[in-house]
């Protein structure tokens, strides 16, 4: 062996792997002269390319077999959460149905003995014919309440009817702020300490579902009541807007809660969604779902308002005065 090819071998079985200095490990090709060098350099010249190539393989089967554990490991994952997700929607399904059967029982107890109170205040109507102011008065409270237990029978069985698709669309020409004033009768004592209602002057009216519309403003009322501070007043503001060129009525509330956060934004509206910020809150997040179904049946629009935190929650509804073949969209 030439001096220039041991040192070339001594080199690589001191700098390579314990696997390439195995590889190398073999006896030199005996040779005298100038050819017999270059010959036994180019051997292991040779023999160190192949020991890299075998090398990088091996390193590469083994980046191949941690990748694929991996993704073994993310797909057995996957797959758990997918079942645990399928496990708790399964029991919120059957929680909502027992719910809404539970519900529905109690809305056809109670519609016999609301009967039977209107009748008898009827009826207490027509034999006080020259009633004091005062009993005038007490007859005035038992209506509201007998027409307020009404309407929240009305809006529990509504609920056990979500799809508005099928609902039966009655349009007449309707006050908004009419019907918003219904809306706050409904909710009760604490709507009517909280919520104040201001309408432009010449405020047109608009031709809606009344029974509907209703429906939508008072969970939007309910929900700024719910999620705000106790005592803390509502907004509802009513004016004319223009939207696309067609003449509507934009109307909007505010509470002074948490407020609703960028990316809640539209998820607030989806089927059974309800935000971190208000899981401790009884709810089935049934209600903006709702709420935005009647409102683009009217052929308007609703969004959240997504103000800086702490700031209150709003909302804005437009309907158009008039309804025609094609809805609007915000």
């Amino acid at each position: 062996m030439t001096r220039s090819a041991a040192r070339f071998r001594s080199r690589l079985l001191r700098d390579a792997s314990p696997l390439a200095g195995l590889a190398l490990a073999t006896p030199a090709v005996a040779t005298e002269g100038g050819a017999g060098g270059l010959l036994a350099e180019g051997v292991a010249v040779g023999g160190g390319l192949f020991l890299l190539l075998l090398l990088l393989t091996v390193l590469v089967l083994r980046a191949f077999r941690d990748r694929r554990q991996e993704v073994e490991q993310e797909r057995a994952a996957a797959e758990r959460r997918a079942r645990e997700a399928e496990a708790a929607s399964d029991r919120d399904r059957r929680a909502f149905e027992d719910q809404r059967h539970l519900l529905s029982m109690m809305a056809h107890e109670f519609r016999t003995p609301l009967a039977i109170i209107d009748a008898s205040l009827q009826s207490l109507r027509l034999l006080d014919e020259e009633a004091t102011p005062e009993r005038a008065n007490r007859y005035g409270r038992i209506a509201r309440a007998v027409e307020r237990m009404n309407g929240l029978l009305e809006l529990v069985q509504t609920r056990d009817r979500f799809d508005v698709s099928v609902w039966t669309q009655d349009l007449a020409v309707c006050d908004l702020a009419d019907v918003t004033a219904d809306a706050v009768g409904i909710v009760g004592t604490r709507a009517e300490e909280r919520v104040a209602v201001q309408a432009a002057e010449a405020t047109p009216s608009l031709e809606a579902d009344h029974r509907m519309l209703r429906y939508a403003l008072l969970n939007l009322i309910d929900n700024a009541i719910k999620y705000s501070p106790r005592g803390s007043r509502v907004d509802v503001a009513i004016k004319p807007m223009r939207w696309e060129n067609r003449a509507g009525l934009l109307w909007t509330i505010l509470d002074q809660g948490r407020g609703i956060a960028a990316a809640d934004r539209e998820r607030i509206f989806e089927k059974y969604y309800r935000s971190d910020e208000t899981s401790e809150t009884a709810g089935l997040g049934l209600g903006l779902y709702i709420v935005r179904q009647i409102i683009q049946r009217h052929q308007g629009w609703v969004r959240a308002v997504v103000g800086e935190a702490g700031n209150g929650g709003c909302f804005e509804c437009w309907l158009p005065l008039t309804q025609e073949s094609e809805g609007a969209h915000p």
